[in-house]
């Protein structure tokens, strides 16, 4: 994807996959600086609670020419940092909405959208069988306190069981996530209920909609096997195998695949949305559009 801008430093953030969506996964907890050529010329963070330290970090965008916005979850923490000069400051997050705020992206100036984030609470008594819990989505302003809430949107489709020996919440095969995607001027989002993806102003205000008469794509029983093959492939140990098994043939499996999974604004304010991918699929297709949400072009 093009960049759009001649003196970008390559940056790679540490981190490591997430089981389920909106869950900050284990990862190296540091931000890691590459020059043009790929060798490491910086390295900041730590494990901790600390400050100059990480749980959950993201990098979310750039702000300036040179700033780093790393949000961490875990801590609910946004801080910045400079490529050679590292940490330059850290700011709290206030956010009052559903689930935990996990960064999404920034707008123009610099507020960091928000959602996407799942927690279940005792307290409320923890659900089971097939559930998709609601998220709040926004934006915090650039000082990390509240900006405006977008409103609750289904998050990730999972399936849960709870009994007396605790609580577990595992993705569902071929499960549908919302993704979004923050813009200058606002933001995309979209449930991958139905081949739609909303944009938003600023101002919160409905400012487009894009969809697409693309079938869906049925799942067959190849992609039911394939998708069992890679999640046998995570487990540690025989009895951890076992234990995937039983409960991904407990769970129900969806006949056809989400529309979506992913979506992407470039330094041009393209939208890239990419095609739902199963287990057997290495090669990602991307459907481009505009700024104003036309088609632009079709990639693989």
């Amino acid at each position: 994807m093009p960049d759009g801008s001649e003196d970008a430093r390559p940056v790679v953030l540490g981190g490591g996959l997430r089981q389920l969506p909106g869950c900050p996964g284990r990862g190296t907890h540091d931000v890691r600086v590459f020059d043009a050529q790929g060798a490491l010329v910086a390295r900041f963070g730590s494990e901790g609670d600390g400050p100059e330290e990480f749980r959950g970090a993201a990098l979310v965008g750039r702000r300036g020419t040179d700033t780093l916005v790393v949000f961490d979850a875990t801590l609910s923490r946004v801080s910045l940092i400079h490529p050679a000069d590292g940490f330059v400051g850290s700011k709290p997050v206030v956010w009052s909405g559903k689930g935990f705020p996990v960064g999404r992206g920034l707008l123009g100036d610099g507020s960091v959208v928000i959602g996407g984030g799942m927690s279940f609470s005792s307290n409320e008594g923890f659900p089971t069988g097939v559930i998709r819990p609601l998220s709040t989505y926004g934006w915090i302003g650039p000082d990390g306190t509240e900006g405006h809430v977008l409103g609750d949107y289904p998050a990730a489709e999972m399936f849960a069981r709870a009994n007396e020996q605790g609580f577990m919440a595992r993705g569902l095969p071929f499960a549908r996530v919302t993704s979004a995607a923050a813009a200058v001027e606002g933001v995309w989002l979209g449930t991958a209920e139905s081949w739609e993806i909303e944009f938003h102003g600023t101002d919160g205000g409905l400012r487009r909609l894009v969809r697409t008469d693309r079938a869906p794509r049925p799942v067959t029983d190849a992609d039911r096997r394939a998708h069992i093959d890679a999640e046998l492939e995570e487990a540690a140990t025989e009895n951890e195998a076992r234990q995937i098994r039983g409960l991904l043939e407990e769970m129900p499996v969806a006949d056809v695949f989400p529309p979506y999974q992913r979506f992407v604004v470039d330094a041009l304010g393209y939208l890239w949305v990419e095609d739902y991918r199963g287990a057997d699929e290495d090669v990602p297709w991307w459907t481009v559009f505009d700024a104003q949400g036309r088609g632009v072009v079709r990639l693989e």
